[in-house]
């Protein structure tokens, strides 16, 4: 199934990539594939599901970012200062 984004409408965006993002983590996102092998045709059957959720979790908050600047609010963002070395 082919998912469309609309960019003009990042709050709607967000919720679609959310609704995606939730039944990838829960499991629910994955192809099945059943085959049969061998000389005795024994039936194999194999489950995955590929994604590159990083990827997935940058891009859901581009578009609250987005969101956020159409609904005239102003999200923060967190920054980490670290210091220190390898000694």
């Amino acid at each position: 199934m082919a998912l469309e984004i609309n960019e003009a409408d990042p709050c709607g965006a967000v919720q679609q990539l959310r609704a995606v993002y939730y039944n990838l983590i829960a499991g629910q996102a994955k192809a099945e594939i059943s085959f049969r092998a061998g000389p005795n045709g024994v039936e194999r059957r194999v489950t995955f599901a590929k994604a590159d959720v990083p990827k997935l979790e940058r891009e859901i908050a581009r578009l609250e970012d987005l969101c956020a600047q159409a609904n005239g609010l102003v999200r923060r963002r967190r920054f980490s200062i670290a210091s220190g070395g390898r000694f």
